[in-house]
């Protein structure tokens, strides 16, 4: 099961309020999105939804210039989630193709379709290379581009959040049954983006 960390972590803050990790300020906007999209390696794919994505200063200020739209400057700016794996067979289908991008492409189209600015990168290990798997990167705009309303987030909605991602690689891994979108993911705004069909067409298997 892969499963998703949201970050930062309560051992990542400092008591005096680490600007870094509290992302409550506009620096940290720039601060993670060069995080993601500029690591010390080569990255296996990045794409913004609704945002810029080949620049992490353009990114950032694509995603303030909706908060001051809104008048939506206080509090946390953005959110940052990584998607996590526990072995290759989760995002290499059986036939060894490698389904990552297909993967990590509608995920990200779940925070789009309830109307958040989404940058993704796909990383190929993490920051330190202690694990030889990939890990998906996701910095979230906590201001919606469409109504101005702040994302929110609690334990029962983040476990159907993990668990709408799983049956995502299920369905591109081994063929398992078509992922449902979390109800509260309506309305769906994710036809305001070229969706190529490869990413709805799932995959098929032959007997050997």
């Amino acid at each position: 099961m892969a499963k998703i960390i949201f970050l930062p972590q309560k051992n990542m803050q400092t008591e005096d309020g680490n600007y870094i990790w509290n992302y409550k300020n506009e620096l940290s906007c720039q601060n993670v999105c060069g995080y993601i999209l500029n690591p010390p390696f080569p990255l296996i794919w990045m794409f913004g939804f609704g945002v810029p994505y080949q620049d992490a200063a353009y990114a950032a200020k694509a995603f303030l210039y909706t908060q001051y739209l809104f008048r939506k400057t206080g509090g946390r700016r953005i959110r940052h989630e990584v998607l996590v794996f526990d072995s290759p067979e989760e995002y290499i289908d059986p036939m060894g193709i490698n389904r990552i991008i297909e993967i990590a492409f509608l995920c990200g189209a779940l925070y789009y379709s309830l109307g958040f600015q989404t940058l993704v990168s796909v990383w190929p290990h993490d920051k330190d290379n202690q694990r030889n798997l990939p890990e998906i990167h996701f910095v979230i705009n906590t201001v919606s581009f469409v109504e101005g309303h702040k994302y929110s987030s609690n334990i029962a909605r983040r476990a159907e959040q993990e668990a709408y991602f799983n049956q995502i690689i299920q369905f591109y891994t081994k063929g398992g049954p078509p992922p449902v979108c979390p109800q509260y993911a309506e309305p769906d705004y994710s036809d305001l983006v070229y969706l190529p069909a490869i990413f709805f067409t799932a995959p098929t298997y032959t007997q050997s």
